[in-house]
């Protein structure tokens, strides 16, 4: 994929996101030539920040790209993540039967939380710093 975007293709515009199971192994990292973000996923039960997960991810990387938890069953509490230092770049909440299955309440104190960010939070960079 990598050799048909970028040398075929001749794509230079592209984010490269590593995505491993929730036992991230070192034996399928490419390098960093390869990935731009890297995280796991997890369908846990509970509001886990997933400190094991993130380390082990940040144990293959390093600090050099942003960490990810790109697919949970329950979002991770910030409070939980901020206290521990488990700084996921980002993570998203599973569709249907997972996300039907989180408190309701839950759901809004961490869409609500100030050290969340949502889509509609995002400045429009766009407009501000577009083409001149």
């Amino acid at each position: 994929m990598y050799d048909y975007y970028v040398n075929n293709r001749k794509l230079n515009n592209l984010i490269w996101v590593l995505c491993y199971t929730g036992k991230p192994d070192e034996d399928w990292y490419p390098g960093y030539k390869y990935v731009d973000i890297a995280g796991a996923d997890t369908y846990n039960v509970g509001d886990s920040s997933m400190p094991e997960m993130y380390q082990a991810v940040k144990k293959i990387t390093g600090t050099r790209v942003p960490i990810t938890y790109h697919e949970c069953g329950v979002p991770p509490n910030p409070d939980s993540c901020f206290t521990k230092g488990i700084m996921w770049s980002w993570w998203m909440e599973w569709h249907t039967q997972f996300i039907r299955k989180v408190d309701p309440k839950y759901l809004r104190y961490i869409y609500h939380h100030n050290l969340i960010i949502t889509k509609d939070e995002v400045p429009d960079i766009v407009s501000k710093y577009g083409k001149k």
